[in-house]
């Protein structure tokens, strides 16, 4: 007989669970129920209400208020169900159904024994004394390993995210959506190629230059951006813009706005940002070396504005009109790249194939993820060797559930033998002790689950942990819960538990079932 059918009709048929007087008991708060009987309603509940609590994380379904109380109305009965019975065994071990309030009580209700003699034993339907012994406590061992283990991977990869959203935010805002450079020279003439495609909402033309900087007795190595126009709505530069005015608001084209970290190492503040700076840049063309003025380009501009973004960018670059770049380095109707920005950004990989189609084998088109390919990497690596860690932590946790069922089988194996003179046969009877493993595992997953999920949401709606003294970004741990984590993770725990119950399940059961009575 298939071991979860023989549980389904020991306590559903054969105690006739289904009764109409049976499920007016299931959610009545009144009686008490056994150990069993709690942790099986709980084996099949707690998997219903864990998809019920998922679209509270990953949707934005309750945003209407009449899809919220929808929502309340079907999941009240679970919950009604699971108090009821959670109460009920709370009975059972003598105390008041408000102990359920208390932290981790349900820890307790899954694994105390029951109290026979209390005011509640007139509807108990118990025939023993559970008695609690030393497999037990390894159990017990064993699930909080499962939680605080899960607990743990699920709140480390969810505040890996939030980094990760938090830093890619920051280039993003930068970064266009698709560039276009070429692959032969460092420069091309913007007549050379035109970019037609209905998904394009803005395009820039642009041309950077490594120049020398010099504010009176300053000087610093700066990267001369220029654009057209069409940069400002391209990456939503008036967000970026700290102090002072963006370039489109003048007219002239010695204008400038300058990174925070290249004002700060010119020492150009609110007080003095419209002092002219001067900008020296290359002559490419230059054939004399005895004459060190005719090597470079000089002009003056005036800073009219400071962005901020992130340090990396706000130390590198200047941003001028192109025409301005353009004159200075002698290099009219030149650019260096094209950047685009899409009116839908999850239509990148068809716009980005098709644009590859039309440019040509002599130019290079990027994603975002294509331009900024070494912070992905870094990141992705730092997530997966944390993730490999916590996993490695987990499997010593985990492989307590080895010990409690080992040290079960061999409490057990009086029992073993009267199953194998009934008729059970060995595949069953691994079953057996699998299942009570794997128990373990489910349980513990969900709760280890549900407490990490609801922490990193606490933490990214409230902010409970705070990054402490210093100057950072942002004030509190960032966090970013997604889906593919969690199943990530409870596969994961799931496959860890399922080789560590099978390991005693198998080998052992099959030793001691051989032993002649």
């Amino acid at each position: 007989m298939n071991f979860p059918f023989f549980i389904a009709k020991r306590y559903f048929i054969q105690k006739n669970i289904f009764s109409q007087k049976k499920v007016v008991d299931f959610f009545s708060f009144k009686g008490r129920i056994s150990r069993r009987e709690f942790n099986l309603v709980l084996f099949f509940l707690s998997p219903i209400y864990f998809l019920f609590f998922f679209p509270l994380l990953f949707t934005n379904y309750f945003n209407n208020i009449i899809n919220l109380i929808l929502y309340v109305f079907l999941l009240l009965p679970i919950l009604w169900l699971l108090c009821a019975q959670a109460i009920k065994r709370a009975h059972d071990l003598g105390f008041s159904g408000w102990v359920i309030l208390f932290p981790f009580s349900l820890i307790g209700l899954i694994f105390f024994p029951s109290y026979v003699n209390n005011k509640y034993e007139e509807n108990s339907r118990l025939n023993e004394t559970e008695k609690i012994n030393f497999v037990q406590i390894v159990s017990f061992v064993s699930l909080i390993g499962v939680i605080v283990g899960t607990a743990s991977l699920i709140l480390v990869l969810s505040v890996f995210n939030g980094f990760e959203d938090l830093i890619l935010k920051m280039y993003n805002s930068f970064d266009p959506d698709i560039k276009i450079t070429s692959l032969k020279g460092k420069t091309f003439y913007q007549d050379s190629l035109e970019i037609n495609n209905i998904e394009i909402a803005e395009t820039s033309f642009v041309l950077e230059e490594k120049v020398l900087v010099k504010h009176l007795q300053k000087e610093f190595i700066a990267t001369v951006k220029g654009v057209t126009p069409s940069f400002r709505n391209l990456t939503g530069f008036d967000s970026l813009m700290i102090s002072g005015n963006y370039i489109n608001d003048y007219d002239k084209d010695n204008v400038a706005v300058i990174g925070r970290g290249v004002a700060y190492h010119l020492s150009i503040g609110a007080a003095n940002i419209f002092q002219q700076i001067q900008i020296f840049s290359p002559k490419y063309s230059s054939q004399s070396i005895l004459n060190p003025q005719a090597l470079f380009s000089k002009a003056g501009i005036t800073p009219v504005g400071i962005f901020g973004v992130q340090s990396e960018i706000d130390e590198k670059y200047i941003i001028t009109p192109l025409s301005f770049i353009q004159n200075l380095s002698k290099r009219i109707g030149s650019i260096s790249a094209i950047e685009i920005k899409l009116k839908d950004y999850s239509k990148i990989r068809d716009v980005q194939r098709q644009l590859e189609n039309d440019v040509g084998e002599n130019f290079l088109v990027q994603n975002r993820q294509q331009q900024q390919a070494f912070i992905y990497k870094i990141l992705n690596t730092e997530k997966l060797s944390v993730f490999l860690i916590l996993v490695f932590i987990l499997i010593i946790a985990t492989f307590n559930i080895v010990g409690s069922i080992s040290m079960l089988i061999i409490d057990k194996k009086k029992d073993i033998k009267i199953l194998k003179n009934i008729g059970c046969t060995i595949k069953q009877v691994k079953l057996i002790f699998f299942f009570k493993g794997l128990t373990t595992i489910v349980i513990g997953g969900l709760i280890g689950l549900s407490i990490g999920l609801v922490i990193a949401f606490l933490q990214q709606n409230y902010g409970l942990i705070a990054m402490g003294e210093g100057s950072f970004v942002v004030d509190y741990y960032p966090v970013s819960i997604k889906l593919a984590d969690v199943f990530i993770v409870w596969i994961t725990v799931f496959l860890i538990g399922s080789v560590a119950s099978w390991i005693p399940s198998n080998f052992l059961t099959k030793r001691f079932f051989k032993i002649k009575t």
